[in-house]
């Protein structure tokens, strides 16, 4: 049962709350912009461009998390608990498709499903070219599903390298079904983690802009990007939209998915991964052909891209201008420099803040710790490009922050405003499945608060806070809006230079840009995300 009031104000709650307002500076700052628009709010409200993308919205994300869920723990369980065929070569590629940035894949398939497209073309061949139409509703959740799915595929994987199996190969013993045995003793130990990476796949789905815009689905973020010039007053009253809606998904997930985790405990030895047979090649065939369009074929057209470039130099594919995939590649390195700096920054100052925050809200079912958890996770829903417009307009018009106007540092907080969630939900995810007994136990044998956090605890965590660092850093390196809006003058990411490129019509360039992003990604989510999630608690 959730208190109204903490029985006292601890240094942990005092920090997540100056945390907590910290993050909750943009939504402060919209608010008192809709304020000063009296008139104007109201007239907005009682039109009709409110619901109508309220209601789209809400149905792209319900139907693309429900889908991800289902796809992202069938990955994780496949990895985890079975022998399926190349699983070190799967364990590896099924996470990637968090590396391409969304408006990359949506315009790769835009180019594949189009006429004379190489896609196309095979349906043409299979007579399925006027049933497939990759584009609307059905374009925009396809291609979000294989964006999304790794938000909970991850953190299920963490909780699985994680879980006791005694009572599974117990339940083997007692002639169990291996799906009986997932419904009733493993999905009660899991569902918390992938239920936390649920509510990250709608917040990424509901503030997406780039695949509903290029596929031609209108929504909340459609709106907003359209407004934001014409009728700033209505990007903010939408973006406000969008923050209550996600608030609201936290508050439903807390209250009805985030209830004590059930855990069996049962005596035995290690697990053995269940032996799929023939089957183990069927299911591996199955997950690259969705690896294929999550991954293989946005990565082939940007590589055709810089074929064409480069076979047609002189006129850069598609625009006048020259190609030269060696000066491209050199003209990468301060990128990539530049990419690789701000993205660990981020990711550290993001795992710094969100660890005590995280423990904070876990250990504490009050009021104050429901807010916390609301704003910050909120922030995930906001666009970037939202975010970093008011991260801009703060040092511009408060005159104590002013000398960081233009600078890295408001860069670097405009990222961990938008990203910080990511971190929160892992390492929250993480908490909540610690066995409570050690604690109980280390404070019996005199162990201080500290000493029960650093040496038994902290350890316990380290795969989600990874994790959870892997995450913010792999969103950093592809976030495009935020870098465009609040980087100082002359700072350019990879997803800024594939941005730029793209938007001029310099295909072979945003190519080049593309594959370098997708492999500083590759490196982070090996080191980062994949080792962190490695199957334990299995022999073969």
């Amino acid at each position: 049962m959730i208190q109204l009031i903490p029985k006292k104000i601890s240094p942990l709650a005092i920090i997540s709350t100056l945390i907590a307002f910290l993050f909750s500076l943009p939504l402060i700052y919209i608010f008192l912009r809709l304020i000063t628009e009296q008139s104007t709010l109201i007239t907005i409200i009682y039109s009709t461009e409110i619901f109508k993308p309220l209601i789209r919205t809400v149905l792209l994300g319900v139907t693309v998390t429900v889908f991800s869920l289902l796809l992202g723990t069938s990955f994780a369980w496949l990895i985890a608990r079975t022998n399926i065929a190349m699983k070190s070569i799967l364990q590896i590629l099924i996470p990637l498709p968090l590396a391409i940035p969304s408006f990359i894949i949506a315009s790769t398939y835009v180019i594949a499903f189009r006429p004379s497209g190489k896609i196309y073309d095979f349906l043409t061949i299979l007579k399925l070219d006027n049933i497939i139409a990759f584009e609307g509703f059905i374009g925009a959740c396809v291609s979000l599903i294989l964006i999304t799915y790794p938000y909970i595929y991850l953190p299920t994987l963490a909780r699985l390298s994680m879980l006791n199996t005694n009572a599974e190969e117990n339940a083997k013993m007692l002639q169990q079904r291996d799906f009986s045995i997932f419904y009733k003793i493993t999905w009660p130990q899991i569902s918390n983690a992938a239920f936390a990476g649920s509510v990250l796949t709608f917040l990424y789905v509901i503030s997406d802009f780039g695949v509903v815009q290029l596929l031609g689905y209108p929504n909340l973020a459609t709106s907003i990007y359209a407004n934001r010039l014409a009728s700033p007053t209505t990007s903010f009253m939408l973006s406000f939209i969008l923050a209550i809606v996600a608030i609201s998904i936290i508050i439903i997930e807390k209250k009805y998915f985030s209830k004590k985790n059930t855990f069996f405990n049962a005596p035995g030895g290690l697990s053995k991964i269940i032996n799929l047979g023939k089957y183990k090649y069927i299911f591996a065939m199955l997950t690259l052909i969705i690896i294929s369009f999550a991954l293989f074929i946005p990565v082939i057209i940007l590589i055709s891209w810089v074929y064409k470039a480069s076979l047609f130099s002189n006129f850069g594919y598609t625009t006048l201008g020259s190609f030269s995939l060696m000066n491209e590649l050199a003209e990468q390195y301060q990128t990539i420099v530049n990419t690789f700096i701000v993205a660990i920054i981020t990711g550290l100052i993001a795992t710094i803040t969100m660890v005590p925050v995280a423990y904070y809200v876990q250990k504490n079912q009050n009021i104050l710790s429901t807010v916390i958890n609301g704003l910050i996770t909120s922030m995930f829903a906001i666009p970037g490009l939202v975010i970093a417009l008011a991260a801009v307009r703060f040092t511009l018009h408060i005159s104590f922050f002013e000398f960081l106007y233009g600078t890295a540092p408001v860069l670097i907080f405009a990222y961990l405003i938008t990203f910080g969630a990511q971190s929160l939900r892992s390492i929250y995810a993480g908490i909540s499945v610690l066995d409570t007994n050690l604690e109980y136990l280390a404070k019996t044998l005199g162990a201080s608060s500290w000493k029960n956090v650093t040496k038994i605890q902290l350890p316990l965590l380290l795969n989600p806070i990874l994790a959870g660092f892997g995450l913010v850093i792999l969103s950093t390196i592809k976030e495009l809006p935020v870098t465009l809006l609040a980087s100082p003058v002359g700072f350019k990411t990879l997803a800024t230079d594939v941005w730029i490129d793209y938007d001029d019509g310099f295909l072979g360039a945003a190519a080049v840009s593309s594959l370098c992003l997708i492999l500083v990604s590759l490196i982070f989510n090996f080191f980062l995300v994949i080792r962190t999630n490695k199957y334990k608690n299995v022999s073969s």
